[in-house]
């Protein structure tokens, strides 16, 4: 043996204290990471932008969808979000009122129809009693104009209250309003459990 060399000196341990050791770490609980639910939902997300994004020839028949800005594109990443956490959350309604707007800005976004052909299976048809674009709604009777402005409703339920006249529809009413239509249906919606608004017949 070379001189030089240097010898690795072990040093002195006890085994009965290592022995605790490891039974003292395999008893260590081990705690999961916190449940988040719009996990799946970004995946998919992630997954369907990826297979739209591959090259493919279009046919000659069809006409290549134009790009969404970056703008519109995460405003539709946000509904849909919320959307699928809507679902999770078994608020079927909700999701719904949310997956066919994302429909509407992106009409083939496949998690968005997917969701909607699960609620509309699950809730059935749209109750009357709800309200949707395609709804036309008034003032109810015996509310003049007189007391609209005497009225517990915040600013924006009274700038969407303000349009309803019993011939414009929901949508109308967005539009006229300057905000989106999932606003405006929400707005309605309080304005119509509050007895302030009605569906027309």
């Amino acid at each position: 043996m070379n001189p030089t060399d240097r010898r690795t000196v072990v040093p002195p341990y006890d085994p009965a204290d290592l022995a605790r050791a490891i039974e003292s770490a395999g008893a260590t609980d081990t705690n999961p990471p916190p449940f988040d639910p719009s996990a799946y939902a970004k995946i998919v997300d992630a997954d369907i932008r990826a297979a739209l994004a591959t090259d493919r020839d279009t046919p000659k028949t069809m006409t290549a969808a134009t790009p969404l800005s970056s703008a519109t594109e995460g405003e539709i990443d946000t509904l849909a979000r919320e959307m699928y956490a809507s679902y999770l959350a078994s608020e079927f309604p909700e999701a719904l009122m949310l997956a066919e707007h994302v429909v509407e800005k992106e009409p083939n976004h496949a998690l968005a129809q997917a969701v909607v052909a699960r609620c509309r299976a699950v809730i059935g048809e749209v109750k009357r009693s709800s309200i949707v674009p395609s709804s036309i709604v008034r003032i109810r009777i015996g509310i003049g104009d007189e007391n609209i402005d005497n009225l517990p409703i915040d600013a924006g339920s009274m700038m969407v209250l303000r349009h309803v006249d019993g011939m414009n529809d929901a949508a109308s009413i967005a539009e006229l309003a300057g905000i989106s239509r999932h606003e405006a249906l929400e707005h309605l919606h309080a304005l119509l459990e509050a007895g302030v608004v009605e569906l027309v017949a």
